[in-house]
């Protein structure tokens, strides 16, 4: 049984999802059920949540993102862009609206512009996925930094304006490839 979890520090809130297809919001200090609703007709397997000045956003994912009103748990929009199940989202720092999306066995991240209904850039890397962070916002650019770690130790870093062009598959600025001194003798 898969399962997922974050915390909402602006309400002090465990948020919980898993195969069940479920989304569970959780009383922190008294750890009592405070609601519960179905995410989806199949595992939910991604959790993220944004705050866009009054609206607290979840990000929540199967094979499908969907963009809750975490209060009203209220669907906002589904969004596809992904064959297999979601493993990662997060939030860009310093935009407000984009956030990424990384699937399992699959070779790309998606960023997303929450207020658009297809991904605004594909990061492509060369082997599957295992890990990806992306880089605070410089104020002095709209340049984000994104890291992506694959499953064979490769680390793909990528550079992009996300409100530029983005429709062709992106590749990495640099790529760095980690080997042991075992591996090497």
């Amino acid at each position: 049984n898969r399962s997922s979890d974050l915390w909402d520090g602006r309400h002090h809130h465990l948020i919980t999802c898993s195969d069940d297809h479920f989304i569970v919001k959780w009383n922190a200090e008294t750890w009592e059920e405070i609601t519960r609703w179905k995410g989806d007709t199949g595992p939910v397997t991604a959790l993220c949540i944004g705050f866009d000045g009054t609206t607290s956003l979840l990000l929540s994912a199967g094979r499908k993102i969907k963009i809750w009103d975490s209060e009203k748990k209220e669907l906002i929009k589904k969004l596809t862009g992904h064959t297999n199940f979601v493993r990662h989202l997060q939030f860009v720092p310093g935009f407000k609206d984009y956030f990424i999306s990384m699937a399992e066995n699959e070779r790309v991240i998606n960023a997303w512009n929450s207020l658009s209904k297809t991904s605004v850039a594909t990061f492509s890397c060369t082997e599957e996925v295992a890990r990806v962070d992306i880089d605070e916002h410089s104020t002095e650019s709209d340049l984000v930094c994104l890291v992506a770690l694959t499953k064979a130790n490769s680390i793909h870093v990528f550079t992009h304006s996300l409100n530029g062009s983005g429709k062709a598959p992106l590749s990495p600025a640099c790529t760095i490839q980690i080997t042991d001194a075992i591996s090497m003798s």
